[in-house]
């Protein structure tokens, strides 16, 4: 078999399956950024409102209820946490039902970031 120096070898299916796993966490770490960005806006204008005391009702409202509650951040942080154990347990255990479970709850917390 020849080689040309042009030619790129054929992706293998562990590969392909290991490229789709960095692109979700490549858009979930872009997702993250941005709501980190949309938090930091908010907490800017909340406190430039504080400090200039001129909010209105309907601003502080806005801002306030922009917030995720505490429970919300806990699950999330918690599904976060699990899926990085799961991610760190894989070569030890090498369980298709753990890949899926990782796979899945990375899917849902993409998908609860992006809902928000």
């Amino acid at each position: 078999m020849c080689k040309t120096p042009n030619s790129t070898p054929p992706i293998r299916p562990a590969e392909e399956s290991l490229n789709q796993e960095r692109s979700l966490l490549l858009d979930a770490v872009y997702q993250s950024v941005e709501t980190l960005h949309a938090e930091i806006d908010r907490h800017h204008a909340l406190m430039v409102g504080v400090l200039t005391e001129n909010l209105d009702p309907v601003q502080v409202d806005t801002l306030v209820k922009g917030r995720q509650p505490p429970s919300v951040v806990k699950l999330k942080t918690t599904i976060a946490d699990t899926i990085d154990v799961l991610e760190k347990s894989r070569k030890a255990f090498k369980s298709k039902q753990l890949e899926m479970l990782r796979k899945k709850l990375m899917r849902v917390l993409f998908e609860t970031e992006q809902a928000r």
